[in-house]
Order: structure tokens, then sequence, then C-alpha cells
């Protein structure tokens, strides 16, 4: 299984880069 840490992370980035398009 892949680092926990890291998953939410990159969940983190696409929840970001869904704010930023919905932003923008």
């Amino acid at each position: 299984y892949p680092n926990i840490d890291v998953v939410i992370e990159l969940m983190g980035g696409i929840d970001d880069a869904k704010s930023h398009i919905l932003q923008a």
C-alpha cells in the first residue's frame, strides 16, 4: 500500500487544483 501521507498530499493537491480552476 502507498504511504497514506503521500495519498493525502496528492488528494490535497487535487483539491487545490480544483479550487484554482473554480476561482479562475
